[in-house]
C-alpha cells in the first residue's frame, strides 16, 4: 500500500514539475515533454504482468516457428535465384554505371549458353529437313552450324521443298531472323548487353525454338527469361536500342563497354575489391542456374 502511495505521489510530482515548465515551451516541445512524463511514470510501475505477457508471446512465437520449419521444404538449388545484391547496385550507382548494367562475365555466360542451345535446335531441324544441304555445308555437329547462314539456307530451300509443314515453319521462323542473329553476333563479338536486351533476346529464343519444334528448349528459355527478370534489377530507359544494323551496333556497344570499364578502373582500390567479390558471387549463381537448365551434351538428341 505504501509502495502504491509513493509511486502515485512520485508520478504526480513528475507531472507537476513538467507541467510547470510546459507553459513556457513551444507546442512541439510540450508534446515531447508529455511523452517523457508518460514514459517516466511507466518505468515505476510493476513489471510482473509485462514479463508474463512477454514469456507467453515468446512461447507462441517459438511454436509457430517450429511448425513453419517442419512444414516448409527448401526449394531446389536451381530455383534459388541469386538476386542482384543491394551492395552491387549501390556500387554501380556510385561508379556511375547505369541501373540495368549486368556484370560482364555473367552476361557473357548467358549469351554463350543461348547461342549454343539455339545452334543445337537449328542443327536438329536441319538434320530432319535439310540432310543433303547439311552434308554439303559440313554441318556435322551443332558447333559447325552458324545461325546467320542457317537463315540463308532456310530462305533458299523454302522455294524448293514442297511441304506445307516446311513452308509454314519457314514463314514463322523468318520473323526471328534479326533477333536471333543479334544473339549470335553479341555472343561472338562479346558485346555488352543490359537487362532489357537480355530479356528481349530470351523471348526471341523462346519463339525461335518453339517454331522449330524444340519444345523442351523453348521451355528452358522461358525459365531463363523468368530467371533474368527476378535476379536483375529493373532499369531506366536504356541509352542504346537494339538495331538491325549489326555493324553499327557492334561499334557503338564496344565504345560503350570501353567507357564503362574505364569507369570501373578509376574506382578506389578498396571499393574495386569489394565490387569484384560481389560480382563474382552473383556470376557464380548465374552460372549454376545455366548449368542446371542447359547442361553440356556430347551428343545432340532430337527435342520432343
Amino acid at each position: 500500500m505504501a509502495a502504491c502511495v509513493s509511486m502515485s505521489s512520485g508520478c504526480q510530482l513528475k507531472g507537476d514539475v513538467l507541467g510547470s515548465s510546459e507553459d513556457s515551451l513551444s507546442p512541439h516541445r510540450q508534446e515531447r515533454h508529455s511523452e517523457f512524463a508518460v514514459l517516466s511514470a511507466l518505468k515505476d510501475m510493476p513489471r510482473a504482468r509485462c514479463r508474463r505477457k512477454g514469456r507467453r508471446q515468446r512461447h507462441i512465437n517459438s511454436r509457430a516457428a517450429r511448425a513453419l520449419t517442419q512444414t516448409r521444404t527448401p526449394p531446389p538449388p536451381s530455383l534459388q535465384e541469386p538476386a542482384m545484391p543491394t551492395a552491387l547496385r549501390e556500387l554501380y550507382m556510385l561508379s556511375g554505371m547505369p541501373e540495368g548494367f549486368v556484370p560482364y562475365q555473367a552476361q557473357h555466360f548467358i549469351l554463350q549458353t543461348m547461342q549454343r542451345c539455339l545452334e543445337q535446335n537449328a542443327f536438329q531441324f536441319a538434320q530432319k529437313w535439310l540432310v543433303s544441304e547439311s552434308q554439303a555445308l559440313g554441318w556435322t555437329c551443332p558447333e559447325a552450324l552458324e545461325l546467320h547462314i542457317f537463315f540463308r539456307v532456310l530462305a533458299k530451300q523454302q522455294r524448293k521443298v514442297r511441304s506445307d509443314t516446311f513452308q509454314e515453319i519457314c514463314r514463322t521462323v523468318k520473323d526471328w531472323q534479326d533477333s536471333i542473329s543479334n544473339i549470335r553476333h553479341a555472343a561472338v563479338h562479346r558485346l555488352a548487353q543490359d537487362r532489357s536486351l537480355l530479356i528481349e533476346m530470351s523471348h526471341a529464343a523462346v519463339g525461335f525454338s518453339r517454331d522449330l519444334g524444340a519444345s523442351s528448349s523453348a521451355a528452358k528459355f522461358h525459365r531463363l527469361s523468368s530467371f533474368l527478370k527476378k535476379v536483375l534489377p529493373k532499369s531506366e530507359p536504356r541509352g542504346f536500342q537494339p538495331t538491325h544494323d549489326v555493324v553499327s551496333q557492334a561499334s557503338s556497344q564496344k565504345a560503350r563497354l570501353v567507357h564503362l570499364i574505364d569507369r570501373l578502373r578509376l574506382l578506389p582500390r578498396p571499393i574495386k575489391k569489394v565490387l569484384l567479390l560481389v560480382e563474382e558471387e552473383f556470376t557464380l549463381g548465374v552460372q549454376h542456374f545455366l548449368q542446371d537448365e542447359f547442361p553440356m551434351r556430347l551428343n545432340a538428341k532430337e527435342e520432343s
